[in-house]
């Protein structure tokens, strides 16, 4: 199916069974090996690359990186086509910054002083929506028959609005003036779907070779959702704006990947196992925090529910997942080891299989 994944028939069916939560012959592992020097990362500086319209830059890069790279296991050759994490504000009218320090990020100043008068119209002429289709379509012809393009991460709803407001401003109008963020948010929630729509159609997703983000695969519309601004609101609030948001991309989506940003996040954890069609919560302790491996109780909790788990990090060697492993079981959980070479890969899943 791709040159880049000749495994890809196997992979396939092990992630089939991962989502109709079924194990077959162990937890799924996902892994890389390379066979020589890559010269710069696709990613790096991808952003500013993706906004000035250089898109041939990145896929060359993603050539050179698919000649020396082996997707492992459950892992499967996807890039995306993202212009930044604010880029939904940017469809909106904002304008996507860099500088020289900027690194492989970008942002954008806030446009928004007075709800009353704000404009969250996506129009299809937008620039930067326009750029992220070309992109798509560009992706998608250099990548057929040997990796896939993947949907753009979806700092939607709440995240999107913190992004036109400032996050300051947009606090305390949850306070302020609630009923103005509560029409706010019922303009925005609708741009999800009509955006995921547009980039798995540019990007050519979908048929046998399904859909995969951030090398994770499903055989439907799959997607990485999340709201960071969750980070910084209490219960009452989350419940109030975020929530139905959440359920609602959740529902739309065949799978979902809900990405749990920072342990600020964490209180919202019983919130979100709730609902429905939730799959797989990815924990991310974020920097000066322990390890994600390390957080035993939240995947117990997570697992209990009958969501899924992806387990990552330093240290995540094969003597931690034979700890792991004793303490989770193998349904519904992913491992994403840093390994080295195919070798230290084949002896997890060895153990792994004859363990299961």
């Amino acid at each position: 199916m791709l040159s880049a994944k000749p495994d890809f028939d196997e992979a396939r069916t092990r992630w089939e069974h991962f989502w109709h939560g079924e194990v077959d012959k162990r937890p799924l592992v996902m892994a890389h090996a390379f066979h020589g020097q890559v010269r710069e990362w696709p990613g790096s500086r991808s952003y500013e690359r993706a906004v000035l319209g250089r898109y041939d830059e990145t896929l060359d890069l993603i050539d050179e990186f698919m000649d020396v790279a082996e997707y492992l296991g459950e892992a499967m050759p996807s890039f995306g086509v993202c212009h930044g994490p604010d880029q939904y504000a940017a469809f909106l009218g904002a304008e996507l910054k860099f500088n020289d320090s900027s690194g492989n990020t970008n942002w954008v100043d806030p446009l928004i002083d007075d709800w009353a008068t704000a404009d969250l119209t996506l129009h299809e002429a937008n620039p930067t929506f326009q750029s992220v289709l070309a992109f798509g379509r560009a992706m998608a012809e250099r990548a057929r028959g040997r990796y896939l393009v993947g949907p753009i991460d979806a700092h939607s709803h709440l995240d999107t609005l913190s992004a036109l407001r400032g996050p300051q401003r947009l606090l305390m109008d949850l306070y302020d003036c609630p009923e103005q963020i509560d029409r706010a948010m019922a303009q925005v929630r609708p741009l999800f779907p009509r955006v995921y729509q547009a980039v798995w159609d540019a990007g050519d997703m979908g048929g046998a070779k399904g859909c995969s983000q951030g090398e994770f695969w499903g055989p439907g519309k799959f997607g990485v959702i999340q709201c960071d601004f969750i980070y910084m609101i209490g219960p009452e609030h989350f419940r109030r704006f975020a929530l139905p948001a959440i359920a609602e991309e959740a529902a739309w989506l065949d799978q979902v990947y809900f990405h749990l940003d920072g342990p600020g996040s964490f209180r919202h954890l019983d919130d979100l196992l709730a609902v429905p069609n939730m799959g797989i919560i990815s924990v991310d302790s974020g920097d000066g925090q322990p390890e994600n491996h390390t957080w035993v109780d939240l995947f117990q909790r997570i697992l209990a529910a009958g969501c899924k788990v992806r387990i990552y990090g330093s240290g995540l060697d094969l003597e931690r997942i034979k700890v792991l492993h004793r303490e989770l079981g193998p349904r519904n959980v992913i491992y994403s080891p840093a390994v080295g070479t195919r070798a230290e890969f084949e002896r997890i899943c060895d153990w792994l299989v004859a363990n299961t």
